[in-house]
C-alpha cells in the first residue's frame, strides 16, 4: 500500500514540475506611441534607395512581425494536434463500517483512465496541422513580399512626385519669364492686353499645378514612412536616391514570356489555396475517422480490507443515435469550398495576366514615344538657342522651346510612371519580383 502510495505522489509531482509558467506581457499604448515616435533613419553617407528603405521595414513594420506571429501559432497547433490525451486518475476513499472488529475497515480504489485512438486519428489531426502550417508558411512569404511592394510602390511615387514638382518649378520660372517679356511687348504696343491676360492665365494655372504636387509630395512621402514603419518627420531630411530605371525591352519580353507559367505555380497564394485544400481533405479524412468509436481502458486497484483486488475496464462510444454524418457533411462541404476558392484563384490569375500584359506593353510604347517626343523638343531648344546665339532669333522663341521641353518630360514623367504601375501590376502576378530576375537573367547571359 505504501509502494502504491509512493508511485502515485512520484507520478504527480513529475506532471506538476513539467508544467510552463505564466508570464505576463502588459502592453501600453502611450508606450507604442513613444517607440514609434522615437523611430529615427540610421545615419549612412550615401542616399538612401528603395532597396535600403525595403530592408529597414524589415525591421520596423509590425506586419512582417503580425505574419511571423501567425506561423508560430501555426507551428504550436502542430504540437497540440501531435498530443496524446493524458491519462485521468481517481482516488476513491472508503470504509467498511460493517466490518467485524479487529479486521482492517478500508476499501479504498485507485484508478486510471486511459484513451487509445483508432482509425489513424492522429496522424489525421497531424497532416491537418501540417497543411495549415504550411499555408501560415506561405503566407509569411507572401505578407513578405506584398510588404516589400509596398515600399517599393510609395518609394516610387515619391520619386514621380518629386521629379513632376521639380519641373513644374521649371515651368513656373520659364512661364514667368515669358510673362515678363510678353509685358515688354505690350508697352512697346507689339501684342493686345488680351494676350497679356491669356499669358497670366498660364501662368497662374502652373503656378497652381505646383501647389499640387507640392501636396503631392508631402502624401507620397507620408505614404513610404507607412510603408517603412517610420514616422513622416523620419524622412524629412533624408537624402534619397529613388530612381526608377525601365527595364529593357528584351528584359520586359522574357519578364512576359514567363509570367503565365509563374503565376499559375509560384505564386504564394496559390500554394497557400493548394495547402488549404489539403487541410480540408485531412479534416475531412478525420470525421470520418470519428465513425470508430475510441477505445477507454480503465485499469483499478482497491485494497478491500486487507485483500488486494485489480480490475480492468474497457468502455466506448456506441454510434446508435449518430454515425458522425453532420461533421462529415460539413467537412465535405468545406472542402468544396476550398475546391472553388482555388479555381476562382486561378482563373482570377488567368484573367489578370491577359489584362497586365498587354497594358504593360502598350504602356512600353507610349513610353517610348514620350521619349522621342523629349527627344524632338530637346532638338527644337538647341535650335532656338543657336539661332538666338547667332542673332537670328527671338528671346520669345527660346522661352517658348524650353516652355514645350519642359511639357514634353512632364509627358515623359507620366508615361514612366504608368510603365512603373504596370510593371508593378506584372510583379504582383508573380510576387517574387519577376523584372528584376529576368533582368539579372539578361545581364548573366550578355557576359
Amino acid at each position: 500500500m505504501l509502494t502504491l502510495r509512493f508511485t502515485l505522489i512520484v507520478l504527480i509531482g513529475l506532471g506538476f514540475t513539467s508544467c510552463v509558467d505564466y508570464t505576463p506581457a502588459p502592453v501600453s499604448m502611450e508606450q507604442i506611441d513613444h517607440d514609434f515616435a522615437a523611430r529615427k533613419l540610421p545615419v549612412q553617407k550615401r542616399a538612401w534607395t528603395v532597396q535600403d528603405f525595403i530592408l529597414l521595414s524589415k525591421k520596423y513594420q509590425a506586419g512582417r512581425e503580425q505574419a511571423a506571429a501567425q506561423y508560430a501559432t501555426a507551428q504550436a497547433a502542430l504540437i497540440t494536434a501531435g498530443g496524446s490525451v493524458n491519462p485521468a486518475v481517481s482516488l476513491v476513499p472508503g470504509i467498511n463500517t460493517s466490518a467485524a472488529s479487529n479486521t482492517p475497515s478500508g476499501i479504498p480504489l485507485v484508478s486510471f483512465d486511459l484513451l487509445w485512438e483508432t482509425a489513424h486519428k492522429k496522424d489525421l489531426r497531424l497532416l491537418k496541422a501540417q497543411q495549415q502550417v504550411f499555408k501560415a508558411g506561405f503566407a509569411l512569404q507572401d505578407t513578405e513580399w506584398q510588404l516589400d511592394a509596398a515600399v517599393r510602390h510609395t518609394g516610387w511615387n515619391l520619386y514621380f512626385a518629386q521629379e513632376r514638382q521639380k519641373l513644374l518649378a521649371q515651368e513656373v520660372a520659364a512661364q514667368e519669364k515669358v510673362l515678363d517679356l510678353v509685358k515688354h511687348q505690350l508697352e512697346a504696343g507689339l501684342i493686345a492686353p488680351t494676350e497679356v491676360q491669356s499669358q497670366d492665365l498660364v501662368g497662374r494655372k502652373a503656378r497652381l499645378d505646383l501647389a499640387d504636387a507640392d501636396a503631392a509630395v508631402l502624401e507620397a512621402r507620408a505614404q513610404l514612412a507607412e510603408a517603412v514603419g517610420v514616422p513622416a518627420q523620419a524622412l524629412e531630411r533624408a537624402k534619397m536616391n529613388l530612381t526608377v530605371n525601365p527595364p529593357s525591352p528584351r528584359t520586359a519580353s522574357q519578364a512576359v514570356n514567363r509570367v503565365r507559367q509563374v503565376a499559375l505555380t509560384h505564386r504564394p497564394d496559390v500554394a497557400m489555396a493548394l495547402a488549404d485544400y489539403a487541410s480540408e481533405e485531412a479534416n475531412l479524412a478525420l470525421e470520418v475517422a470519428k465513425q470508430y468509436p475510441d477505445i477507454k481502458v480503465s485499469p483499478g486497484y482497491q485494497w478491500d480490507q486487507g485483500n488486494n483486488k485489480w480490475q480492468l475496464g474497457l468502455g466506448f462510444d456506441l454510434p446508435l443515435f449518430h454515425q458522425n454524418q453532420g461533421p462529415i457533411a460539413e467537412a465535405t462541404a468545406r472542402r468544396r469550398e476550398a475546391q472553388s476558392r482555388l479555381e476562382m484563384l486561378q482563373a482570377k490569375i488567368s484573367a489578370e495576366v491577359d489584362r497586365v500584359v498587354p497594358a504593360l506593353q502598350q504602356a512600353w510604347k507610349t513610353y517610348q514615344v514620350a521619349q522621342d517626343l523629349v527627344k524632338t523638343q530637346e532638338q527644337k531648344k538647341t535650335t532656338a538657342v543657336r539661332r538666338a546665339q547667332a542673332g537670328q532669333g527671338e528671346p520669345m522663341e527660346t522661352l517658348l522651346a524650353e516652355v514645350d521641353l519642359i511639357s514634353a518630360q512632364l509627358v515623359l514623367v507620366d508615361r514612366a510612371n504608368k510603365l512603373a504601375q504596370q510593371l508593378e501590376a506584372l510583379e504582383a502576378l508573380t510576387r517574387p519580383p519577376l523584372v528584376t530576375a529576368a533582368r539579372a537573367t539578361a545581364e548573366k547571359n550578355s557576359k
